[in-house]
């Protein structure tokens, strides 16, 4: 089994992204290929779609820093919209426009209640309007189109603290799923 974990790097006043520190210290697990991504819509959705392709990963695990949020939440919904007051790393300002028109909101497979309650974080059903809910929406849209599709999962952890042993007790019950 293969899982690919991604997070970003920085972005406006996140000068050092706690997702890309987070993403590297997991990238020590055997089955675990680690890669941080640009904070851009476009590049950070390219890039993941072809890293899907080239390692076939039967999880696909992503972290994006919630500034907001003060625990770790999985998401359960990628929203087809892009909306949020803040460019991206490329200048890429998106305000209420639909990621793929004629597609629906997405959900992941996994059972997030479960997962949430077995790791002791929390769950959400809003990913946001930024690049994180853009790339768990063209994740979740490219396994639509994947012949030997695996899964997807976004986590947003918080700006501060330490999530690690939550993201490593989410690895372990994602192996086993």
């Amino acid at each position: 089994m293969t899982i690919l974990v991604t997070g970003f790097g920085p972005f406006g006043e996140v000068a050092d992204n706690p997702s890309a520190r987070l993403v590297r210290a997991l990238a020590s697990d055997v089955d675990v290929y680690a890669r941080v991504l640009d904070t851009s819509y476009n590049r950070a959705a390219r890039r993941l779609c072809n890293l899907m392709d080239e390692v076939k990963p039967s999880v696909v695990l992503s972290f994006g820093v919630g500034r907001s949020r003060q625990v770790m939440e999985l998401e359960r919904t990628a929203c087809n919209r892009n909306s949020c007051q803040i460019a991206d790393v490329d200048g890429d300002l998106r305000l209420d426009q639909p990621i793929a028109p004629g597609f629906e909101d997405l959900q992941t497979v996994f059972d997030v209640d479960a997962l949430a309650a077995s790791v002791g974080c929390g769950t959400s059903d809003d990913a946001g309007g930024y690049v994180c809910n853009h790339l768990y929406f063209e994740g979740l849209r490219h396994l639509l189109d994947t012949p030997q599709a695996g899964r997807m999962l976004f986590a947003h952890i918080p700006p501060e603290g330490d999530c690690l042993p939550q993201a490593r007790a989410l690895l372990a019950l994602l192996r086993g799923v």
